[in-house]
């Protein structure tokens, strides 16, 4: 199946299987023609609802491979009243300025224990450098899990216009 994105519509049974991929599976309908995917397709554009949310960096977990120099992914956390609480990860997102820039930013916020006051995953805290909660970023995410982490997050940049006292949990956070 090559679709529009090679410069030819879609047809025949692939095309019907890419219209009922679009409208979330499990779809019945007819088989569709070439004239009436053309009409069809420019409207249909599957986009994801992501969400953002102000964080603090509170530790990260050292990089490997390419990214050795510089670290794999940052571990996230919100102030709930006055205690910092663990919401997640984030690994992806990262150029290599910003990599550059983070890391060197983080070097000087070193701490011996973790800032969080709930118990980071031992995934994630084996091998953790942590950090003095200083550095607020922004992180697009899916949603949360019901044990109150940020799902499939992708970093958005650092927020030097807010006060990491401000990042607090809020309503519509889960958790």
């Amino acid at each position: 199946f090559r679709g529009r994105r090679h410069g030819r519509p879609a047809s025949g049974l692939a095309g019907h299987r890419f219209l009922g991929y679009l409208q979330n599976h499990d779809q019945i309908g007819n088989r569709a023609t070439e004239d009436a995917l053309k009409k069809l397709l420019p409207q249909w554009i599957k986009e994801k609802n992501w969400l953002t949310r102000s964080v603090l960096v509170g530790g990260y977990q050292p990089g490997k491979g390419n990214r050795s120099a510089t670290f794999g992914s940052l571990l996230l956390g919100v102030y709930d009243d006055d205690r910092l609480v663990y919401v997640g990860k984030v690994g992806t997102g990262f150029d290599e300025h910003t990599l550059t820039e983070l890391t060197t930013a983080m070097r000087r916020l070193v701490r011996k224990s973790s800032p969080f006051s709930d118990e980071v995953p031992r995934a994630e805290s084996r091998d953790a450098v942590w950090l003095r909660p200083e550095l607020v970023g922004e992180v697009r995410f899916q949603g949360w899990t019901d044990g109150g982490r940020l799902r499939h997050t992708s970093w958005q940049g650092l927020r030097d216009d807010l006060d990491p006292a401000s990042v607090r949990r809020e309503g519509t956070d889960a958790g």
